[in-house]
């Protein structure tokens, strides 16, 4: 019998005592770049940083790519229109907008508190730019409120206003 968990720790301790833990490394940048290559992938790079290293995530997520440069064009502009926006992004499930808003929010925390974007490194321009206009109490509310979203969304009583709402609390970041 295997049992698989991402967090070990959470497991009842009768239960780990019971088990003989094989930690399973990450796959190696470059040969997960190669095999998304090979499966069409032409972005590899980029959609397996997106991804956060994880080459099958990756490769799910790479048929959203579209949809994702939507969104990081929205969020890279200052001022944009948060109802046509939503209209853009209507074919998206919630749930996967509002990761993608907060993999977006962390970047531009971590550039406004020193560091380098995790899930954008092509976007570091961009995210460079609005984190010096961020105020770092307003993009931790924001972040905040995103998470909260992250627990309406996989309900919402009408996507559209969701997502609508979503883009409007970011771009209030500035305002």
């Amino acid at each position: 019998i295997l049992l698989v968990s991402s967090d070990p720790q959470r497991l009842l301790p009768t239960v780990r005592s019971r088990c003989q833990e094989v930690p399973i490394p990450a796959a190696d940048a470059r040969v997960a770049a190669t095999w998304l290559k090979a499966q069409g992938i032409a972005a590899a790079n980029a959609v397996l940083s997106f991804a956060a290293g994880a080459p099958l995530t990756a490769l799910e997520q790479a048929e959203h790519g579209e949809s994702r440069g939507i969104l990081v064009e929205m969020l890279s502009t200052p001022g944009f229109d948060p109802v046509r926006g939503a209209e853009k992004l209507l074919g998206v499930a919630p749930p996967d907008l509002v990761i993608w808003v907060q993999k977006w929010v962390y970047d531009l925390m971590r550039v406004r508190s020193g560091g380098a974007p995790r899930y954008h490194p092509g976007e570091s321009g961009q995210l460079a730019g609005l984190a010096r206009r961020s105020d770092p109490i307003r993009l931790t509310r924001l972040a905040r409120g995103i998470a909260d979203a992250r627990a309406l969304a996989l309900h919402p009583l009408n996507p559209k206003l969701f997502v609508e709402d979503l883009l409007m609390q970011y771009r209030n970041l500035s305002g």
